[in-house]
């Protein structure tokens, strides 16, 4: 069945903006007070932002205030998403392709929403997109299948026909645990995962231009 339907991840995948969050976490942690070692400071940076209030307790016994925390984390990132992150290269002629051939198409992302809407708005891809999901709104992670299945619910495609684009191994075991055929784009910041992940996806890319579009 013809590509019908596409669910596009944002950081890494739409968006050069992986960068932002590379030691962002755990230099906050330090900086309020939490002794992080150097094993720590890597567990934590591969976290959802959700799952770390969670684990600062099991940690260090500290029950932070969730939101306040995830909020300090975010601010971490504002001025990138409001002021300097820019598209991966080839994204904006796929997005014009794909809007061209009907394909019906939205952002399921770990970032806030606050943030997505800006960076997109900003850069102009908002346009493209139907609809935003963010993880946290749902109270899930891109690790497990529900934000998918509640992005192809909105979109009302066939999951067969419904591409998911990603460039994290984890994220992409979420979305191959909910049955979507996945494009795995790449990034830098995925490259010791790559071996899994170019087992895992249907199709693997360097940027969004080298896919055929009208294979999928």
């Amino acid at each position: 069945m013809a590509l019908t339907g596409a669910i596009f991840d944002m950081d890494g995948t739409l968006l050069d903006s992986m960068e932002l969050w590379m030691g962002t976490i755990p230099a906050f942690l330090r900086r309020i007070g939490l002794p992080l070692t150097d094993a720590q400071a890597d567990e934590v940076e591969c976290m959802m932002l959700e799952e770390i209030p969670g684990w600062i307790e099991k940690n260090f016994g500290i029950g932070l205030e969730p939101s306040a925390l995830i909020l300090g984390i975010n601010q971490e990132t504002e001025y990138g998403y409001y002021n300097t992150v820019v598209p991966k290269p080839g994204v904006v002629e796929t997005l014009e392709k794909l809007r061209d051939m009907g394909v019906k198409m939205v952002v399921a992302t770990a970032t806030e929403g606050y943030l997505t809407k800006a960076v997109l708005t900003r850069l102009g891809l908002d346009q493209y997109f139907e609809a935003c999901f963010t993880a946290s709104e749902y109270h899930t992670s891109k690790y497990e299948p529900e934000i998918f299945n509640i992005a192809r619910d909105f979109l009302g495609t066939p999951k067969e026909s419904t591409w998911v684009f990603e460039d994290a191994l984890k994220c992409i075991r979420g979305a191959k645990k909910a049955g979507f055929p996945v494009v795995a784009v790449e990034d830098s910041y995925a490259e010791p995962d790559k071996e899994d992940i170019l087992a895992l996806a249907d199709r693997y890319v360097e940027r969004l231009t080298d896919l055929d579009l009208t294979t999928l």
